[in-house]
């Protein structure tokens, strides 16, 4: 018996390691991950947890930023920010600007973790020196918090490339001339934005 299983066992090694179950060609990943966000964007919750689950556990980036997305917004599953901050963190570990941002936000505002500026800079450093132009606007928040003069530098950035929040935060931290950049009524909505809980928050853009 000791040398049959000898046997198999050469056989096996003789062979190289065997596939993970969970294998995906990078196109039918990347097939599944689409059918999974459009099935969440169609509302349709459960269908997109099922496509995206298995990929995400198999290492997949993208189906591991959905993930934390599904937790946090509690689509599919209940809303769990501190799950959705881990499913982030194995994404970004693997270079996902969403996730980098996302972390970032998540620091930022002690969303599923304690605020902390220091850690927000960090990743959304990475995330906007990786080309997201999204991160600009929280990067300059965070660098405010720090009293690092370089929030102005990434608050310009993001002023340039649209951003009408970047503008009012400008002018919010003492850049007065900033203002004439907004509307009378883009204003006031950024004015009672910064007042209220997100979830409160008006849309200002």
């Amino acid at each position: 018996m000791r040398a049959f299983m000898l046997i198999i066992a050469v056989v096996m090694l003789a062979a190289g390691p065997l596939a993970p179950a969970w294998a995906y060609s990078a196109e039918e990943a990347h097939r599944i991950y689409l059918e999974a966000r459009d099935a969440r964007r169609a509302g349709d919750f459960n269908k997109a947890l099922r496509l995206i689950k298995p990929l995400a556990e198999a290492g997949y980036a993208e189906a591991q930023h959905l993930m934390g997305y599904l937790y946090e917004q509690g689509e599919g599953v209940p809303r769990d920010t501190v799950v959705a901050h881990s499913w982030y963190e194995k994404a970004a570990r693997k270079g996902s600007l969403k996730s980098l941002h996302n972390l970032g936000l998540n620091f930022l505002y002690g969303d599923g973790v304690n605020t902390d500026f220091v850690k927000a800079e960090k990743y959304l450093k990475k995330s906007a020196e990786g080309g997201n132009t999204s991160s600009y606007v929280y990067l300059g928040q965070a660098l405010y918090h720090l009293e690092d003069r370089q929030y102005r530098v990434w608050l310009h950035k993001a002023a340039d490339s649209g951003s009408k929040s970047a503008i009012f935060l400008l002018a919010l931290y003492g850049d007065r001339e900033q203002i004439t950049r907004l509307t009378l009524g883009e204003t006031f909505c950024f004015a009672v934005r910064n007042m209220l809980p997100d979830f409160m928050s008006p849309k200002c853009e």
